[in-house]
């Protein structure tokens, strides 16, 4: 506790100043203290020695003034270790200490409380670079991957949403500024409507499949039969697996169908979201197919432009793969891919929700300096996370004012003011008062708690009302936060920072040592861990299941690393 007192009290002192001074022998002084630093202490911090920078003969006996505070934090700190006075000086009777000590720690503790009445117990906080990609991506609608443009973000006690630790810096600023300006190119789509079309591939077309045929030479990991694609190992050289005929003609979410069986037995097939320059390769999913029988996979991906996908066998090695022949390659388990069907970019609205969420049916090449005021009267209480004064927006409005008198066109100008208004301190910290939390800061609090981003409607309506803070409401906004999609975020944010999740890949196992160890095992213990986590959350189960459970949540590859039996397939169950 007093480390904390201390900690907390040097830091609040910090940017502080003290004037004036009292004498230490004061009246306020008990009699046991001001014997013990007129005899042990003031010869090395008196007037004639001021060791350590500290002068005890001019110390006030004050708890209100922060450069006072730290002073007597140091003294509290040297005593309680036994560090003042020094061995080698005369050391003062035990209960003199401990009768100092006495007296100096409930002033420190009562000192602290009221700082912390006055200002808060908690540092203002900005938000890392998670909360704001998903800050922006729900005030945008969009979804542009922005948290790479920003710097990992420091962390305390293994999170990275603790204020003491999150720093500021002009650097980080040009950081945030970058990372707003392509969400706002991203939202403020417009133009023609993109055209939706769907295409079909066969797999056996493969310019990559033709030309490597013929490069196998003795050791074959693929051939073709029965207008299929056959795969037998997990590494397929030559760009293998890659759909190369076709590659995202714009930026936008796209169908895929995929029809597939397993050669001569069940196979697992893995697909991956095509890496581009701008965004590596992501693993999209694991897949199981029958035996024999053509399946159909179907989902859902974000392609970025001129992106597409990459299929490959899950656990084929490539063991005895020399000299096998055609003949007994075919007897061997392998995937079998037939065709692949793409549609998209899949657009169910235009202009897209990003731009009429910003903009209504405002036409950007007619925009006016009275338009641009009206879109930022609309942006900024959603931004800002609260209602704003005329004087809050007036700044914006300025901004655009200026770029429109330098000649910017409306949507560059337009552009340039959202952006000032997403690297706000309004948008960028969260906006909390000393005392306790008004309806609308208990909000931001719990949405950003809960979802890693801003409140939703129905929270700010409850948090305008002053109905927020009731304890039945604000139970019942827990549960409905919980459940509602947002609420995966939770899970994901918590146990990534609680449990270190999130740095799984800085400890892969050797796989010379561990050749049992693969992607989907990897994927796949992240994944127990959240479900299990969630699990306990739902039901409301007790936190002792985290050292000592009954249960767990598995699927066939997790079942078959613990060496449990008789679980099958991909699909988690309790």
């Amino acid at each position: 506790l007093w480390f904390t007192v201390a900690v907390a009290c040097l830091s609040f002192c910090a940017a502080q100043t003290s004037t004036g001074v009292e004498a230490v022998t004061g009246p306020t002084l008990p009699k046991a203290p001001q014997h013990l630093f007129a005899q042990y202490c003031l010869d090395c911090h008196g007037k004639d020695a001021k060791k350590a920078r500290l002068r005890l003969d001019l110390l006030p006996v004050s708890f209100t003034k922060p450069k006072d505070i730290a002073a007597w934090i140091k003294v509290l700190d040297k005593m309680e270790a036994g560090e003042m006075p020094p061995e080698d000086e005369e050391q003062p009777p035990k209960h003199d200490v401990q009768a100092m000590l006495a007296w100096l720690r409930p002033q420190l503790h009562a000192a602290d409380l009221a700082r912390q009445r006055a200002e808060g117990r908690v540092m203002q906080r900005r938000l890392n670079r998670v909360e704001y990609e998903q800050t922006l991506h729900d005030l945008l609608a969009i979804t542009k991957p922005l948290r790479q443009l920003l710097p990992e973000d420091s962390l305390a006690f293994g999170f990275d949403n603790v204020g003491a630790a999150m720093h500021t810096s002009s650097q980080l600023l040009e950081r945030y500024l970058e990372a707003a300006d392509v969400a706002l190119k991203a939202a403020m789509t417009e133009g023609s409507r993109p055209e939706t079309t769907a295409r079909g591939f066969r797999y056996v077309d493969e310019p990559t499949v033709i030309q490597s045929l013929a490069r196998q030479g003795d050791s074959p990991m693929f051939a073709v039969a029965d207008n299929a694609y056959l795969m037998f190992s997990d590494y397929i050289p030559y760009g293998g697996g890659k759909l190369a005929q076709f590659l995202a003609p714009v930026a936008g979410r796209y169908r895929v169908r995929i029809t597939g069986y397993g050669h001569m037995g069940p196979v697992t097939m893995r697909v991956y979201g095509g890496a581009t320059h701008e965004v590596p390769n992501h693993l999209i999913g694991h897949y199981d197919l029958p035996a024999g029988q053509p399946t159909v996979v179907e989902f859902e991906d974000e392609f970025p432009l001129n992106s597409t996908i990459t299929l490959l066998p899950y656990r084929l090695k490539l063991g005895g793969f020399v000299n096998i022949g055609r003949e007994k390659l075919l007897q061997r388990v392998g995937l079998a891919l037939e065709t692949v069907e793409v549609e998209g970019p899949l657009v169910p609205e235009w202009p897209p929700r990003s731009y009429r969420q910003l903009f209504g049916e405002l036409d950007l090449s007619k925009g006016t300096l009275a338009d641009a005021e009206n879109v930022l009267r609309n942006f900024l209480p959603r931004a800002f996370r609260r209602s704003v004064t005329e004087d809050e927006v007036r700044p914006y409005v300025e901004l655009v004012r200026s770029r429109l008198d330098e000649h910017y066109d409306f949507r560059t100008a337009m552009r340039l003011g959202l952006q000032a208004v997403l690297c706000s301190p309004r948008v960028l910290f969260l906006d909390e008062k000393p005392g306790r939390l008004s309806d609308l800061a208990l909000a931001s609090r719990l949405s950003y708690f809960l979802w890693s981003s801003l409140p939703d409607e129905e929270l700010l309506t409850l948090a305008r009302e002053q109905k927020l803070s009731r304890p039945e409401v604000l139970r019942a906004q827990v549960e409905r936060m919980l459940t509602h999609a947002k609420g995966e975020r939770f899970v994901r944010n918590f146990t990534g920072q609680w449990l270190g999740l999130r740095q799984i890949e800085a400890t892969t196992p050797d796989k010379h040592l561990y050749p049992e160890f693969d992607e989907l095992l990897q994927v796949s213990m992240v994944s127990e861990t959240e479900l299990f986590f969630k699990e306990l959350l739902q039901h409301d189960l007790s936190v002792t299941n985290f050292v000592h459970s009954v249960f767990s949540l598995l699927y066939e590859r997790l079942a078959r690393h613990y060496r449990i039996e008789g679980v099958q397939g991909q699909a988690f169950r309790r």
